[in-house]
């Protein structure tokens, strides 16, 4: 997976598709649903992360990094996807 590069103190917007194992888009989930984890260069951070659906199975995520570095979310559902969806950035100044 390909980090993408984004700026400090600046939001970052990133989307997920949730379906159940017979391909049906999985609708209604909040924020609660989803266990967060997110690290800065290896060290675990207690940013705050939003995730809100979109529609039809799709859900955006935000969050700020205040610091530079190299940034790792992992999001998971006990239900729908165990091992998660990830992401990764380079966050510069």
């Amino acid at each position: 997976m390909a980090r993408s590069r984004q700026t400090v103190n600046t939001p970052i917007l990133g989307m997920l598709t949730v379906y159940t194992s017979a391909n049906i888009a999985v609708t209604g989930l909040t924020g609660a649903n989803f266990t967060k984890y997110i690290s800065l260069s290896g060290v675990d951070q207690s940013t705050t992360i939003t995730v809100t659906e979109v529609g039809n199975g799709r859900y955006m995520y935000s969050f700020t990094p205040t610091v530079v570095g190299y940034w790792h979310l992992l999001f998971t559902n006990a239900t729908y996807n165990p091992r998660g969806w990830q992401d990764e950035f380079d966050v510069i100044a």
